[in-house]
């Protein structure tokens, strides 16, 4: 969540048109949420996912990664004729939506099961684990 707002604040702030110093502070934001993002996604993806297919899995991220790189270079040759003096500003602040859709969407998601445990909730985690796993005797081992 916290790096959702972050990609949030880095898109108003980069497509703001302001100073060179509100640029450079959206993408310091960017960057830093990136490389939470980077690190913390397949770490989540390992922790919720079957064993059987934990690696086919963990690579999603950095294939959705690269798909989103060619989309937002195809969004960029549609918005090329944009008129406006700061079309770009309109182009970096759509990246905004995506980033909210996305913030929004972690509220669907459970939390880890090593989360429950260190809060003592274990009954929730066997709930979460029962469906994630191969069998019931994985659920019990994990």
């Amino acid at each position: 969540m916290l790096a959702g707002a972050g990609f949030i604040i880095s898109c108003l702030l980069i497509g703001s048109g302001g100073n060179y110093t509100v640029l450079q502070v959206g993408c310091l934001f960017a960057i830093t949420d990136l490389g939470y993002d980077i690190d913390i996604t397949p770490m989540y993806i390992l922790k919720v996912s079957p064993t059987s297919s934990r690696g086919k899995l963990t690579s999603f991220p950095e294939a959705f990664f690269n798909v989103g790189a060619v989309l937002s270079h195809i969004s960029n040759y549609f918005f090329r004729k944009v008129q406006l003096d700061h079309g770009w500003c309109v182009l970096l602040k759509l990246g905004a939506l995506s980033s909210y859709l996305l913030t929004i969407g972690v509220l669907a998601m459970s939390e880890s099961p090593r989360w429950l445990i260190m809060y003592g909730l274990l009954n929730d985690m066997m709930q979460i684990l029962k469906p994630i796993s191969d069998s019931n005797e994985e659920s019990k081992i994990r």
